[in-house]
């Protein structure tokens, strides 16, 4: 089975083209963006600019968050400045910490928030991803610029989401959920990376639970998740709440996919030997189609190897192409286990 987990592995990474395991997409926003030093920016700061907001200016926020760090200027290598929150006042976003790594196109240090009313760190020291020389980006939704710091790890990111309110940083509700960006078909996007493109057991008897074969369970008690996988849940700005919100889900039939898809997609599945999971409509349209395979193994052990297909109703098609397989259904497949909602 060691072969076999290594050949899941293999596949998982090679799907990353699939299911949007792609670079954040992210906008310039109206900020003032720096990776020059404290004293640099303060040169490249207009007249204008200074004018309009009030309080202190760039560089000085940037010297009270290296005073509170207990750092260097020079270890200031990036900076966000502008009045975020409308209230006459500059804010500043600061990295503090090594220089970017060219060949990982990452760095380690942290990233602090500053106003006239709070200096904090908001990022302990971790690994960030460099986005066109950036630590600290913008992502504008409606009239709000939301402020992305991304996490690295080994094979996955995570974005931070802050805004600004009456002076003080504040966490969006879509927070360190997974990668963060506004995808292809013009939603907001967390792309939500899983170990679940297969699940192992010992043996039949312990494979026996029929919750294991339709939803993702974090913890279980009997058998093994592998197999990395990446997969796109949508969002979209809520203005009364001026942050973003999931959209919502309904469990379809497979009459009432049939209906959606024009076709007897389930009968096509179930066709080529597979059994069906659940199928999630969003409210943008996307639905979500689980399906899976079990094989039972000479030794006793039980594989369970998960599939799905995304269909998008708005443009009648199936979306991502990393699947294998020849019709556009197979082509679709993520890996893994679609959940109703981002857990």
């Amino acid at each position: 089975m060691r072969k076999r987990k290594l050949f899941f592995m293999l596949s998982a990474a090679m799907m990353l083209t699939a299911c949007g395991a792609k670079e954040t997409a992210q906008e310039s926003g109206t900020a003032q963006e720096s990776s020059e030093t404290p004293a640099q920016v303060a040169n490249e700061t207009t007249d204008e600019q200074t004018a309009d907001a009030g309080g202190l200016d760039e560089e000085a926020l940037v010297q009270k968050a290296v005073e509170a760090a207990g750092s260097s200027a020079e270890q200031a290598r990036y900076s966000l400045a502008d009045d975020f929150d409308g209230d006459g006042s500059t804010e500043a976003f600061v990295y503090i910490g090594d220089e970017k790594d060219e060949e990982f196109s990452t760095c380690t240090g942290e990233v602090w928030f500053v106003s006239d009313k709070t200096c904090e760190k908001i990022e302990e020291e971790f690994s960030f991803v460099v986005r066109d020389n950036k630590v600290i980006n913008t992502l504008s939704a409606d009239d709000k610029n939301f402020i992305l710091v991304e996490r690295s790890f080994m094979s996955s990111s995570a974005t931070d989401v802050f805004y600004v309110f009456d002076g003080e940083c504040k966490e969006s509700a879509v927070s360190g959920r997974g990668g963060f960006y506004k995808s292809d078909i013009g939603d907001y996007c967390v792309n939500v990376d899983t170990y679940d493109m297969s699940l192992e057991f010992d043996s039949a008897a312990d494979a026996d639970d029929p919750n294991v074969y339709l939803e993702y369970i974090p913890v279980l008690e009997k058998g093994m998740y592998t197999g990395h996988t990446w997969k796109e849940y949508f969002y979209y700005y809520d203005k009364a709440s001026a942050d973003f919100k999931e959209y919502g889900t309904k469990e379809l039939t497979e009459q009432e996919l049939a209906t959606a898809c024009g076709f007897d997609l389930a009968g096509e599945i179930k066709a080529e030997g597979y059994q069906m999971g659940k199928i999630y409509r969003r409210d943008n349209g996307v639905i979500n189609v689980n399906y899976y395979m079990r094989t039972d193994n000479a030794d006793g052990s039980v594989i369970i190897d998960f599939k799905n297909a995304t269909y998008n109703e708005k443009t009648k098609a199936f979306m991502y192409e990393g699947g294998d397989g020849e019709k556009p259904w197979q082509k679709s497949d993520c890996g893994g286990i679609f959940d109703s909602a981002v857990q």
